[in-house]
């Protein structure tokens, strides 16, 4: 797997032409299935998954998590990111 970078990204493609792909590829059809909703363990947490896709051209997958409690251990006073 490659990680790309922010700079990675900006030295490999242009403002304006990025503009342009992103606009041909949200203005085209695209299929999305409900969103799928999983339990996680504790009760207060779900995995939501939701795909879309451009027929066979294009796929992506957006992952989230929602929850109502912390996601961190409550004994740990530093911040998340810490």
């Amino acid at each position: 797997m490659r990680i790309l970078t922010n700079a990675d990204i900006y030295a490999a493609s242009q403002p304006g032409e990025l503009v342009d792909c992103l606009a041909a590829a949200f203005g085209a059809a695209f299929a999305s299935p409900d969103r799928m909703h999983c339990d996680l363990p504790g009760g207060d947490a779900k995995l939501l998954v939701m795909p879309s896709w451009q027929g066979r051209e294009a796929i992506g997958v957006k992952v989230g998590l929602s929850q109502t409690g912390r996601l961190f251990r409550t004994d740990d006073p530093r911040p998340p990111g810490s």
